[in-house]
């Protein structure tokens, strides 16, 4: 191992070094997990955002939260597979942009609809400036295809916020 023959005052760098990589590592393969239908449809919707959740906060990123109110309602796995792949974009513009300190998503279950508010306490953008970016019109498109309602609110210097009113398909009320 080069470790051994490498000069003591280099041993530290090289094993901290090493670490960083074996968790670069692991992490790229936790994350291509996500990227995988299959696996959203298995652990569902929930499981699936608090896996990103531990996630954020395993890196140590920031400090990431999730809270669930109300009896959770069964929704179809397309439809989950849909909202979790909109939260995914918004999650993968806090890693890139937001430079945020903490981030929380709430899932608001009641009888006709799920609201689901992911907020970060980054530096947020001007509303008024933005592009249509190809992020935002996957978001805009997926929320049409649930009759769902979103929002994406944001101003400099106070963080980003997406809110999603998705209803309950018909034949998911009882």
């Amino acid at each position: 191992m080069a470790l051994i023959k490498a000069p003591e005052d280099l041993k530290e760098q090289l094993i901290d070094t090493r670490d960083v990589v074996t968790n670069t590592v692991q992490e790229v393969r936790n994350l291509s997990k996500t990227l995988n239908n299959d696996v959203i449809n298995k652990n569902g919707l929930i499981r699936s955002l608090e896996i990103e959740i531990e996630r954020f906060n395993r890196m140590k990123f920031l400090e990431a939260t999730m809270q669930i109110n109300g009896e959770v309602t069964y929704i179809s796995a397309e439809h989950e597979i849909l909202i979790f792949r909109m939260y995914q974009e918004f999650l993968s513009n806090v890693m890139k942009h937001s430079k945020a300190k903490n981030l929380s998503i709430t899932l608001n279950y009641s009888d006709i609809h799920l609201e689901i508010i992911a907020e970060d306490d980054g530096v947020g953008f001007d509303t008024s400036q933005k592009t249509e970016s190809s992020g935002l019109q996957t978001i805009k498109g997926r929320a049409a295809f649930l009759n769902a309602e979103y929002s994406l609110t944001s101003s400099i210097g106070n963080g980003t916020k997406l809110v999603l009113l998705y209803p309950y398909p018909n034949e998911t009320k009882n």
